[in-house]
């Protein structure tokens, strides 16, 4: 919400943008060691690596763990190059006509993107948690 006195854009996309940054590190952070941490945490015991093995469905619950963490690690990399690619241009190293530099201005503004990678990994993880909870259960 917005403050009802009026400040500069600047001074109030800072405050705004220090929390985006600070949640979206953390919740990057929680799904790669979720990803990661769930199966180790799991398959470590004896009776649920024996209910997995018996899931008709293993592979794919193995699957679905590496490739939410496979996705978020992509999409932090890619991150990770475009910010270099701004620094570069920033640094009058490569130009703003440049496609790294349009490729950059594009992904940066498209929040979309890790919506749906976001998504697209709880859903996995969610999945194979389910999966592997309900096979304990059976």
């Amino acid at each position: 919400m917005r403050p009802s006195t009026r400040k500069s854009k600047e001074k109030y996309e800072k405050g705004f943008y220090a929390a985006y940054a600070s949640l979206a590190q953390t919740f990057r952070g929680w799904l790669v060691a979720y990803g990661i941490g769930a199966p180790v945490l799991f398959l470590s015991h004896d009776t649920v690596m024996r209910s997995v093995k018996t899931m008709p469905d293993a592979s794919y619950v193995v699957l679905a763990y590496l490739i939410g963490s496979l996705l978020q690690v992509s999409l932090v990399w890619l991150y990770k190059l475009t910010m270099w690619w701004a620094y570069l241009e920033e640094m009058d190293t490569i130009s703003e006509d440049s496609a790294r530099y349009k490729f950059v201005n594009w992904f940066t503004n498209t929040v979309w993107i890790e919506g749906i990678v976001d998504c697209l990994t709880i859903c996995m993880f969610v999945y194979a948690t389910a999966r592997i909870l309900l096979a304990m259960a059976a």
